[in-house]
């Protein structure tokens, strides 16, 4: 576990109840857009190049669609990290005394503490099938909310590219988790009514680690 990192989780934690607003980490920003540019630019160099066509790279309609649809694809995605450069609220996690938002580019989600169950880590395939490549990632669950089709709402993925320096996953977990928690005790100690139990368990799917 970085030293750096929990010396950064301590410090956000110092500052409850916030807010505290947390930005990408500008350095995983720019690779990402160093990324997004160079197959950009291959994508370019494909519909532009004699070359290519000679080679066969570009040997009929459809490969030149697809290198169209993957241009435009790694665009929009250089266009977001862009956005996220010039305007660093656009993805970032506000944590308060009520809850906590999640800023992604182009939408915001709000939630209390009360509405969330315990942050973890868990092992979870990026891939449909049973053999896909498995990525460690930060998992909540919203109890109460239903997908499209009245289902319960599977795990939520939040990100975990927050921090300068960058929080590890599990210094994001323990920070979460204890900001949560004293969010809740504090409500609890200056309300005169017992609030309704908050979801307290952990996400069901895979395994977890706190």
């Amino acid at each position: 576990m970085s030293t750096s990192s929990k010396r950064e989780a301590e410090a956000i934690l110092a500052r409850f109840p916030g807010p505290v607003l947390l930005h990408f980490n500008r350095r995983r920003i720019l690779i990402m857009l160093a990324v997004y540019l160079g197959a950009l630019a291959l994508m370019i160099w494909l519909l532009s190049s004699d070359y290519a066509r000679v080679r066969g790279y570009m040997s009929g309609g459809k490969d030149m669609m697809l290198v169209i649809i993957s241009l435009l694809f790694w665009g929009m995605l250089a266009m977001r990290a862009i956005l996220m450069l010039v305007f660093p609220d656009a993805a970032s996690l506000k944590l308060h005394a009520e809850g906590f938002e999640i800023g992604h580019v182009f939408h915001r989600i709000r939630l209390s503490w009360q509405e969330v169950s315990e942050f973890a880590l868990m092992k979870r395939s990026l891939l449909p099938f049973r053999y896909g490549g498995r990525v460690e990632q930060v998992l909540y669950e919203n109890p109460g909310a239903v997908d499209k089709q009245g289902k319960p709402q599977a795990p939520q993925v939040l990100p975990d590219l927050y921090g300068n320096p960058r929080l590890s996953r599990q210094e994001l977990v323990r920070l979460l988790n204890e900001w949560r928690r004293r969010a809740l005790a504090e409500k609890a100690a200056s309300s005169p009514y017992p609030d309704r139990p908050s979801a307290s368990r952990v996400p069901a799917t895979g395994k977890a680690r706190r």
